[in-house]
C-alpha cells in the first residue's frame, strides 16, 4: 500500500507546487496543440493510467485542482487559445460544444502528486522528494516514503554488491536524471518493460544526449525480463571486457544484450 505524505498533505503539496520542471525529468508532457494546457486524455496518457482514474481523481479533487489552474473552458475560448498556437492544425478531434477541462502544467503536477498506483507519478514525487531535502524528511519521518519498487530493489542490490558509497542514485545528466551510476563510471538504467510506454522520439533523444554528453557506459536494466543477479553479472562482464577494472574510459558501446 502505498502511504506516500505527498497523497495525504496538502500543505505539502501547495509548497511544491512550482516544481513543474520534474514532470519533464520523467518523461514528455504531451499539451493540446503545443500550448501550456494538457487534457484529461493526454494527462491520462502521462500517467500512463486510463481516463477514467484521472477523471475521478478531477472529480474528487476538484476544488485544490481549480487553485492550480484546472478549468472547464467553453469551446469559443478554446478555439480562442489554439487560434493562438502555431500547431493548431495539430489537433485531431472536434472540440465538444459543451467545451472542455484544461489542464495547466501546476495542475498537471497536482494530479501527479495524487495519484497512487501510478509507476510515473511514483517518481515524480520521488523526484520531488530528492530535490526538496525538507520534503524528503518529513516523508520518511513516518516511514511513508515509497521507493519505486523496482529502483529501490536493484539499488539494494547494488549497494550491497559494490558498497553503497560507490553507487549514486538519481544523478542529474544536463535535464534528465540517471536511475544509478556506480564507481563514477557505470550508468544503470532501469527501464521498465522497455519503457514501452513512452515517447519514442523523445527516448531516442534521451539516449543520444546521455550517450554524447557523458563517460558512462551505460546498462539498460529490464526488471520484466531480467533478474536482479543478471545485471550484477552483466556489471562485472563489461569490467572484464574493458580490461581496466571500473575505472572505464569512454571508447565504444558495447554489444551487451541491453547495453545502449
Amino acid at each position: 500500500m502505498n502511504g506516500e505524505k505527498l497523497i495525504e498533505n496538502k500543505e505539502l503539496r501547495d509548497r511544491n507546487i512550482d516544481r513543474v520542471d520534474v514532470l519533464e525529468h520523467v518523461k514528455e508532457i504531451l499539451t493540446l496543440a503545443n500550448t501550456d494546457f494538457s487534457t484529461v486524455g493526454l494527462v491520462a496518457e502521462y500517467y500512463e493510467v486510463d481516463k477514467h482514474t484521472v477523471e475521478v481523481l478531477i472529480q474528487r479533487n476538484r476544488e485544490e485542482l481549480k487553485l492550480d489552474g484546472l478549468k472547464l473552458y467553453k469551446k469559443s475560448n478554446i478555439a480562442e487559445i489554439l487560434a493562438n498556437s502555431e500547431n493548431a492544425h495539430s489537433v485531431k478531434f472536434k472540440i465538444p460544444s459543451r467545451g472542455l477541462i484544461l489542464i495547466p502544467r501546476k495542475a498537471i503536477l497536482k494530479i501527479g502528486m495524487l495519484l497512487r498506483d501510478s509507476e510515473v507519478a511514483k517518481k515524480v514525487r520521488y523526484l520531488l522528494s530528492q530535490e526538496l531535502p525538507e520534503l524528503y524528511c518529513e516523508l520518511i519521518k513516518e516511514n511513508q516514503l515509497n521507493f519505486k519498487k523496482y529502483e529501490e530493489e536493484i539499488g539494494n542490490y547494488l549497494d550491497f554488491t559494490f558498497k553503497k558509497e560507490n553507487v549514486k542514485r538519481q544523478v542529474k545528466c544536463g535535464k534528465y536524471y540517471l536511475d544509478f551510476i556506480i564507481f563514477d563510471s557505470i550508468h544503470i538504467e532501469v527501464d521498465e518493460n522497455n519503457h514501452s510506454g513512452y515517447d519514442k522520439d523523445k527516448e531516442k533523444e534521451r539516449v543520444y544526449d546521455i550517450l554524447n554528453n557523458t563517460n558512462y557506459w551505460t546498462i539498460r536494466y529490464n526488471p520484466q525480463k531480467e533478474k536482479p543477479y543478471e545485471l550484477m553479472a552483466r556489471i562485472f562482464e563489461l569490467s572484464e571486457c574493458t580490461e581496466v577494472g571500473f575505472n572505464l574510459d569512454w571508447g565504444l558501446t558495447l554489444n551487451i544484450t541491453g547495453v545502449i
